[in-house]
């Protein structure tokens, strides 16, 4: 079973309501997303950058684009030998909902057609537009999927106990974490690590709620109560986070403001302070 469904489904049964926390409603074209791994028939020129992400924004969509390491490859091409000058990228693009619904796997045309429609003119395939075009040769891996934001009303439940021991922690346990209890769009990289937070501090919550049950002294379940409650709020806040991420590329369609944020970002990531401020707020150590 997928992870999504089983949350749906424990949700469902736990009685936990799952919705943005602002109410909003996606914007429809950006809540369909398009992952790809792919290569490319020549150098892009000008080059993509070889140790970082590259990000372009047109008043089409945006694209992202990742070079892999060179001895990573997934999905059925994984076996597959390949020249070591053949980079592969992680591509990833909005499909606008004029677009209609992409397909489960997007197959090279659909990507294809993807890129020359919301990236920069040196990556199109399109001699029309690209003087020297290049094209998609291979796509070892593709998906597709919906981005919004939704976060579980309360993260612990604790069910009452049978007739015969109705006492309050004689009942069974629900805690939820990751994709489980919050959900939003990729900008910004925060989904796993916020995930993987929730799942490392309830351990130690879970240990001292075991201590607290054996001694018999006190609710033990004021423990996943307070931390439940602690990462509720450490998801609001990444959800908010990502949302502002998510406004600003989409204002950036506009190739005027596209312009300004470039030389202003690129203005202010000269400066150390700033560059560090901004790792360690998309990094996620700051709201641990």
């Amino acid at each position: 079973m997928r992870p999504y469904k089983f949350g749906l489904q424990v949700r469902q049964l736990s009685g936990i309501g799952f919705a943005d926390p602002d109410g909003e409603i996606p914007n429809p074209d950006f809540a369909q997303l398009l992952l790809a791994d792919i290569t490319f028939s020549a150098p892009p020129n000008p080059p993509l950058p070889t140790e970082e992400l590259a990000g372009f924004a047109t008043k089409n969509g945006f694209i992202i684009i990742l070079p892999m390491p060179s001895s990573f490859l997934t999905g059925p091409a994984a076996s597959l030998e390949r020249p070591p000058d053949n980079p592969v990228y992680r591509f990833g693009c909005n499909i606008r909902a004029a677009d209609g619904v992409p397909p489960h796997a997007p197959p090279t045309s659909f990507i294809q057609a993807a890129l020359n429609r919301c990236g920069p003119p040196h990556l199109s395939s399109d001699p029309a537009v690209n003087p020297h075009p290049i094209h998609i040769t291979e796509t070892y891996w593709s998906s597709r999927f919906r981005s919004h934001a939704a976060i579980a009303d309360h993260f612990f439940v604790r069910f009452k106990g049978s007739a015969s021991s109705p006492e309050n922690q004689t009942g069974g346990v629900v805690f939820l974490v990751g994709d489980a209890a919050h959900i939003h769009s990729p900008a910004g990289g925060q989904g796993m690590n916020l995930g993987l937070r929730d799942a490392i501090g309830l351990g130690a919550a879970l240990a001292q709620h075991l201590k607290l049950t054996e001694s018999k002294k006190t609710d033990a379940d004021v423990v996943l109560r307070d931390y439940a409650a602690a990462r509720h709020e450490r998801a609001l806040t990444t959800i908010s986070l990502v949302k502002r991420i998510q406004k600003v590329a989409i204002v950036t369609q506009s190739s005027v403001l596209s312009t300004m944020l470039y030389y202003t970002l690129a203005t202010l990531g000269a400066i150390p302070a700033f560059r560090r401020a901004m790792a360690w707020r998309l990094s996620g150590l700051g709201r641990r």
